[in-house]
């Protein structure tokens, strides 16, 4: 959710002009001591968008792994 949240603030603040570069802009980056790191070099919309992501990771990455993949179940 606050990823989703994240995005959608890139684009309220003008850093990508709509939702649809969420899906199809790339950036750059890179891991450095095993942490991603967003590349200097890109736009302002591509690094709104790296930081969400690297948020997003370093979120997840306080948690451990489940011990094995979880199948959906139909209701």
């Amino acid at each position: 959710m606050h990823h989703d949240h994240c995005y959608e603030k890139a684009v309220e603040s003008g850093a990508c002009s709509s939702t649809i570069w969420e899906y199809i802009n790339l950036y750059d980056w890179s891991c450095v001591n095993s942490t991603a790191v967003c590349a200097e070099k890109n736009t302002k919309c591509e690094a709104a968008l790296c930081k969400c992501d690297v948020d997003v990771v370093k979120c997840w990455g306080q948690y451990p792994k489940p011990p094995k993949k979880l199948k959906c179940v139909k209701h």
